[in-house]
């Protein structure tokens, strides 16, 4: 049985960069050795690294048929542009002003980077519907369809 792959979690972070200047942010990792590392790589010298609190009552709020389109031009763009489709989710992951959308892009961005696997039935359709039960059947058809793009 195939494991479950890792779920980025996003951390707050205090640093100096290579200039000695303080720096603060958010980074995603898988742990927070791990965001330490990425830090580094980044020439940031991390003094505080926490996970993000959770808010107390909820905090997020729904997702909505103007956010799923707004998502989808936004990948059309991407994929017309070129650009690669984990660095897209990342990219509107990383931009999107809705935390719970931003939650359901990365965790998408997060399963495809482990792999698109066909006798598993881990196919990027397969994944957007694990990932956004509300989305409608003829968009999940769609994205069926850039499955079998050559």
């Amino acid at each position: 049985m195939a494991k479950k792959p890792a779920e980025k979690v996003e951390y707050n972070y205090e640093g100096t960069n290579r200039g000695g200047t303080r720096v603060k942010g958010t980074i995603y990792a898988l742990s927070d050795t791990h965001a330490k590392s990425s830090l580094r790589k980044q020439g940031i010298n991390p003094l505080k690294v926490r996970k993000k609190p959770q808010p107390l009552f909820g905090g997020a709020k729904k997702i909505t048929a103007a956010d799923i389109s707004i998502f989808a031009r936004q990948m059309a763009t991407m994929m017309q542009a070129g650009v690669p489709l984990v660095q897209s989710f990342e990219i509107i992951g990383q931009g999107h002003e809705s935390v719970s959308m931003q939650k359901m892009i990365l965790g998408i961005k997060t399963e495809v980077e482990g792999g698109i696997v066909a006798d598993q039935d881990r196919s990027l359709a397969a994944i957007v519907a694990h990932r956004t039960p509300h989305l409608p059947k003829y968009a999940l058809q769609r994205i069926a369809l850039i499955d079998c793009w050559p």
